[in-house]
């Protein structure tokens, strides 16, 4: 510390000064940043000192420009590492994300408020919108994150419990009945032992992708996973060879497990476009006719799959394999007898 002299010291004040107060629409005048330095304690610069302070700014890459106004020059900060639009951008993904506490959001976007000035801030918190959305309970989750991390990096296993959130119908004491929501261990706690191979987004939800000894590949809800650990065991990837992150995720819908196929669906020259969308590479197209188009796809087949179909309407039909086609018999047979 005996190198650093308040001189010194100001270079930062002042640079705090200009990114907390200035920007594009705001700005102050150096008699107005003199004022905030006497405020941290520091003796007014004269002008040339001053003007030495701001070459040294924009020296080391702080970009201050300096606009004469009247007879004041006005300074303001003109780059940030984030624009305004990023950082609403990033704002409103941690809104959005169920897998964030309502408390660990908040925290978030308040680190992000940090990279605007005031004023820029104070636009960020009126988009702020947590109460009330759909949010985790689980403050655990980015221990839990961290681990599942580290034990990839390391080529290691992971051991946790994990639990769904389940509705128990409680009777009180006027007769009537009252549902509770209850944390219940799958398998009476048991201990799960998982090679992790990625982690996933889908659709709001974090999903750790891995495989128990046996080498089935499956998906774990990262909110529902509970007192993760590495183990010091090497982890065995081996059903993941071959693949990619990107493919394996456009081929999973909402993360469901299921079979591996490829499926094809003659569609109607409209549909394109969301097929497309929805599968990106993983795709073959032929023409069949003037309206039609038969589009191959790879996909996990599940009903999430199946029931995504249906709701495309009678513009999109299965039309092989025939495994494929009668699981969405059976699936209509099922829902049929349900609403008879």
């Amino acid at each position: 510390m005996g190198g650093y002299t308040p001189q010194k010291l100001r270079l930062m004040y002042l640079a705090k000064i200009l990114y907390e107060e200035t920007d594009d629409g705001h700005y102050l005048t150096r008699k107005q940043i003199c004022n905030r330095l006497s405020e941290y304690g520091f003796e007014v610069p004269n002008r040339e000192t001053f003007a030495d302070d701001i070459k040294w700014l924009s020296i080391f890459g702080i970009d201050v420009v300096s606009d004469k106004i009247g007879k004041d020059n006005h300074y303001h900060i003109t780059t940030r590492n984030f624009e305004l639009a990023e950082l609403k951008t990033i704002v409103d993904s941690i809104q959005s994300s169920r897998f964030l506490t309502e408390s660990k959001s908040g925290k978030l976007i308040k680190k992000m408020e940090a990279y605007a000035s005031r004023y820029e801030a104070e636009l960020l918190n009126r988009q702020v919108y947590v109460s009330g959305r759909i949010k985790s309970s689980n403050s655990a989750i980015f221990y839990n994150v961290d681990v599942v991390y580290s034990a990839i990096n390391r080529s290691r296993k992971i051991s946790f419990l994990y639990f769904d959130i389940l509705a128990r119908r409680i009777r009180n004491s006027d007769g009537g009945v009252e549902l509770k929501t209850e944390k219940v261990y799958r398998h009476d706690r048991k201990v799960y032992i998982v090679s992790p191979w990625t982690l996933i987004s889908n659709n709001q939800n974090y999903y750790m992708v891995g495989c128990e000894d046996d080498g089935e590949i499956k998906h774990f809800r990262m909110d529902r996973v509970a007192d993760a650990h590495m183990v010091d065991e090497p982890s065995d990837t081996r059903p993941f060879k071959g693949m990619s992150v990107p493919d394996y995720a456009e081929k999973c819908f909402d993360m469901y497990d299921g079979y591996e196929e490829r499926v094809t669906l003659r569609i109607e020259d409209p549909m394109y476009p969301i097929i497309a969308d929805r599968f990106g590479r993983n795709k073959t197209v032929v023409a069949v006719d003037d309206e039609h188009l038969d589009v191959t796809v790879a996909v996990r087949v599940s009903n999430q799959f199946l029931c995504w179909i249906l709701s495309l309407g009678d513009k999109v039909k299965i039309i092989s394999p025939d495994r494929v086609v009668g699981d969405m018999r059976k699936l209509l047979a099922g829902r049929s007898r349900m609403y008879s």
